[in-house]
C-alpha cells in the first residue's frame, strides 16, 4: 500500500468508470516476509492523509452511487497495525458470521488460525458437519486460544465491509 496509496482517489474513479457500486481497501500484508514487507509497509504520514481525505472521497463517490467501505474501527485498526499496537480479540465469534476456508479443504476462523483452530471439508462434510463448525471452532478457542488472537489481523472482524459512520456518506 506504501506505492499506492496516494494514487486510491484514481483507483476509485477508475473503478466508477467500471460501474462499480462498492470499493474497499485493505493494507498490505506481508508480515510473514520480513525481507518484502519494510519497503512496502503503509506509512503513518501517508495513512493520515489518506483518513483525513477519505470523507471528501466518499462523499464524491457517493454522489455518483458508489460506496467507499471501512468503518471507523477499521481505520483505527490499519493505525494501530502501522504503528505497531497490538489490537485483541476476546471472541471472533469463529463460524458465525464468515469462515475461511483454505485450499487444502481446512475450515477456521481465518487463515492465522487455521493451524489449531480448522475442520477439514470433505466430500462427506454435508450440512450437518457445517452446522456443526460454529461450536466446535468455539470449543477449540476456549481450549487453546491462538496467539494470533492477540492481534488479531483479520480486517473483516473491524470494520472492513461495514458502510461509513453516519454523517459520512458511503
Amino acid at each position: 500500500m506504501r506505492q499506492t496509496i496516494d494514487r486510491f482517489a484514481d483507483l476509485c474513479e477508475t473503478a466508477a468508470a467500471w460501474e462499480v457500486d462498492e470499493i474497499s481497501f485493505n493494507p498490505l500484508g506481508g508480515r510473514d516476509r520480513p525481507a518484502f514487507f519494510p519497503s512496502h509497509q503503509l506509512e503513518a504520514a501517508a495513512f493520515e492523509r489518506f483518513r483525513n481525505e477519505l470523507p471528501a472521497l466518499r462523499q464524491r463517490m457517493a454522489a455518483r452511487g458508489i460506496a467507499i467501505v471501512g468503518d471507523d474501527r477499521y481505520l483505527d485498526r490499519i493505525a494501530s497495525a502501522i504503528a505497531g499496537q497490538a489490537r485483541p480479540i476476546a471472541d471472533c465469534r469463529p463460524g458465525e458470521r464468515f469462515l475461511f476456508i483454505d485450499i487444502d479443504g481446512r475450515i477456521g476462523p481465518c487463515h492465522f488460525t487455521l493451524d489449531r483452530h480448522s475442520v477439514r471439508a470433505g466430500p462427506d462434510f454435508g450440512r450437518d458437519g457445517a452446522a456443526a463448525i460454529p461450536a466446535h471452532l468455539a470449543r477449540n478457542r476456549a481450549a487453546q486460544p491462538h496467539p494470533a488472537c492477540s492481534d488479531c489481523q483479520q480486517t473483516n472482524l473491524w470494520g472492513k465491509f461495514k458502510r461509513a459512520p453516519k454523517g459520512e456518506p458511503g
